[in-house]
């Protein structure tokens, strides 16, 4: 949700009798104060939730970020991308997302 649910979208939701949700995970303390002002302005109450990300930050471990490229490898293949020398900003983006996830299923018991 983060990025992709407004304070539009969510004020609508709610009006229609949902629960309208902020993603706030990829905002600052600043946006995330100044969407929900927005949500209470546009709804007229509080009655929104929303969803935020609580986790420590990432550490570099360089043997198992390249483990995940290969094991992603057909994954980029079928995409259309590719693991290029100048994309390194964006896959390591995407392993610190991974990391995260990994974290949060060792936690879990399925």
């Amino acid at each position: 949700m983060a990025g992709t649910a407004t304070p539009h979208l969510a004020a609508e939701v709610s009006r229609a009798g949902g629960l309208g949700s902020l993603g706030l995970g990829a905002s600052n303390a600043g946006q995330a104060a100044a969407m929900m002002a927005e949500t209470c302005e546009r709804l007229g109450s509080n009655r929104y939730g929303v969803n935020l990300f609580c986790h420590r930050p990432a550490k570099a471990d360089p043997a198992r970020e390249t483990a995940w490229l290969d094991y992603l490898r057909p994954s980029f293949a079928v995409s259309g991308r590719s693991h290029r020398p100048g994309s390194k900003r964006s896959i390591a983006a995407f392993l610190r997302m991974m990391r995260c996830w990994a974290r949060c299923l060792r936690r879990v018991r399925l």
